[in-house]
């Protein structure tokens, strides 16, 4: 029988399936659970050291007796108090000797931490920089777990959360790199109840590994996706040119969602459509929210590959999260091999180039390829339909009306040759979920945390470096366009205090006079702080900023104004920074956002 506790038992699970076979053991009460746990496993051998000092480093030499490439681990489990602190010297020497050992600590609850309560302390990062990784598992209340009805644990966040957070440790402990890892663990009272007949079935993580400059995959490595029927590769934000040659070779095999943000591009030319004609921003926003909460099978993907960096669309990770409650494999391929579970349920991590697990992809033949061409030609329909939709679309004078006709300017003029140098740099909020509508190019942005500020410092700095590389025979300006939010400029506003700065620089302020993507919320239009202090409503003109650092400046409060002055912004040469600043109503700009989605 096993503990009662919730994280123990997760704890142990995930533990017994990275293959942990020998534990050191140091006597305790608040540890009792774990240890309890480990002894019941068959497969697990417990050696028993009473000196928390001298266990940890009998630890290092059961570590030592197995140096392999991909060394087993080997674990050492304390009470909470000064018994931690106790393995800092054998912390210190695993690390330096790279060898795989978890150090486990129980811990009291967080509460008690500087109550005066016996053998408490801040136990949680205790070994700063000495470990690979340090997890603090947290407490998980018996009302938070939720079963089926055949007793079964449905899956719930904290639970999802703690067994993410031990897979991190072991990954770090003994594949993406070796050596010392610590997992500290609160439990709280009662701490004997082992009534438990089975442990929690922990979700096995696989890791691939294989050497950046040569080495391959097995057969084996690739049946998921060779089995699937419905496979999806989803690209998120990444820097140009470094990741879609690999996904351009498996594009015909799979459905391909790529977001702006995570285009690629050449070098010179953003709108490339040598490139991959294949490869170019998909409306898949659009056809989710046509599929509402609850999406039919039929558009569900039954494996996802996710590389590359952060995904704008929210909508996009809730759907692929329902695939994966309906059994999706998901793979996540990266050079890092950082563990990122975005969908919450990541099944393969590999460590490599994608370009060379694209390769080993295509190595081998799918076994259902008609199940696979009808799920292309499902999701082809309905891009193609969510692609014509905007280009039909007429939104009235507004953020939206005003992105669209910029980024069909935009697209115009690099096609014959005015912008195929640029760069365009969009701000968080609003003005991202726009081009996430209309650009066809690759689009900077800082998507990392997705705070507004320093957008506009971001397009400076990236102005300053084009004009640097441009070549004195350029024909025109390799100019950086910048569109952003109103709240984001003003907090921004320094950016244009720059002796660095000259006409490559192109700004479009979006200023409906607060933040309009709070607007939206129905719950929110009944608070008395919505406007003041929520939308940070204003009312503040760009012009005077814009007349103090010597920045070209118009203005648009109307549809014709907009086109002019976004005409004027993309042609006009200029040896000093302009910005258009376009006066829109919040109210219009978001029922013309809503209009857009109610009229798919």
């Amino acid at each position: 029988m096993y503990s009662n506790i919730e994280n123990v038992n997760i704890l142990t699970s995930v533990l017994a399936s990275h293959g942990v076979r020998r534990v050191v053991v140091c006597p305790g009460s608040r540890n009792a659970p774990i240890v309890h746990n480990l002894n019941e496993l068959e497969g697990i051998t417990c050696y028993p050291v009473t000196d928390e000092r001298s266990a940890g480093f009998v630890a290092l030499g059961l570590a030592m007796g197995n140096p392999s490439p991909c060394p087993d681990p080997v674990a050492v489990c304390v009470t909470s108090g000064s018994a931690l602190v106790n393995l800092h010297p054998a912390v210190v020497e695993a690390y330096y000797q790279k060898l795989p050992v978890v150090f486990i600590s129980a811990d009291r609850p967080e509460a008690w931490i500087g109550q005066q309560d016996g053998q408490t302390l801040p136990q949680a990062n205790v070994f700063g920089a000495m470990v690979n990784r340090s997890v603090n598992l947290p407490i998980i209340p018996g009302y938070l777990t939720k079963h089926d009805e055949e007793g079964k644990r449905l899956h719930d966040e904290q639970a999802w959360y703690c067994e993410r957070q031990v897979h991190e440790a072991i990954i770090d402990c003994v594949h993406r790199k070796i050596g010392p890892v610590h997992i500290n663990i609160q439990i709280a009272e009662p701490l004997y109840q082992f009534t438990l007949s089975e442990l929690p079935k922990a979700h096995w993580v696989d890791y691939v590994k294989t050497n950046l400059f040569g080495g391959g995959f097995h057969y084996g490595d690739m049946l998921d996706f060779l089995k699937a029927k419905k496979p999806m590769i989803v690209v998120g934000q990444d820097y140009p040119e470094t990741l879609l040659h690999g996904i351009k070779d498996i594009n015909s095999w799979a459905v391909t969602l790529i977001e702006p943000t995570a285009l690629g591009t050449s070098s010179k030319d953003p709108a490339d459509r040598s490139f991959s004609s294949r490869l170019l921003a998909t409306n898949f926003d659009e056809v989710i929210s046509h599929l509402g909460y609850d999406p039919q099978e039929e558009y569900l993907p039954d494996f996802i590959l996710y590389v590359g960096g952060t995904l704008v669309s929210k909508r996009l990770k809730q759907f692929l999260r329902k695939a994966v409650e309906e059994g999706a494999k998901v793979w996540r391929a990266s050079k890092d091999g950082d563990y990122v579970d975005t969908f919450m349920r990541i099944d393969r991590i590999f460590q490599c180039d994608p370009d060379q697990l694209a390769e080993a992809m295509t190595d081998y033949d799918q076994e259902d390829k008609e199940a696979v061409h009808a799920y292309q030609e499902l999701w082809r329909k309905a891009l193609l339909a969510a692609k014509r939709h905007a280009y039909d679309y007429e939104p009235p004078f507004s953020s939206m009306a005003t992105v669209k006709y910029f980024q069909q300017e935009y697209l115009a003029n690099s096609v014959r040759g005015d912008t195929s140098e640029c760069r365009l740099v969009y701000g968080n909020s609003m003005a991202i979920r726009l081009a996430c509508i209309y650009a066809r190019q690759y689009v900077h942005c800082n998507r990392g945390v997705n705070g507004i500020e320093g957008t506009l410092s971001t397009a400076a700095g990236l102005s300053v470096f084009l004009s640097e590389q441009q070549h004195p025979d350029a024909k025109s300006q390799q100019k950086v366009f910048c569109v952003l939010g109103d709240l984001s400029f003003f907090y921004d506003q320094n950016a244009l205090w720059n002796q660095n700065l000259n006409g490559s620089l192109r700004v479009i302020v979006l200023n409906n006079g607060g933040g309009a993507i709070f607007g939206k919320f129905e719950g929110l239009k009944k608070s008395a702080a919505r406007e003041q202090l929520v939308m940070a409503a204003h009312r503040t003109s760009a012009y005077h900023i814009c007349q103090a650092q010597n920045v070209d400046y118009r203005n648009a409060d109307d549809m014709a104004s907009m086109k002019e002055g976004i005409d004027w912004l993309i042609h006009t040469e200029s040896d000093r920074p302009m910005l258009l600043e376009v006066f829109t109503d919040i109210d219009v700009d978001n029922q013309a956002i809503e209009e857009y989605y109610k009229t798919l």
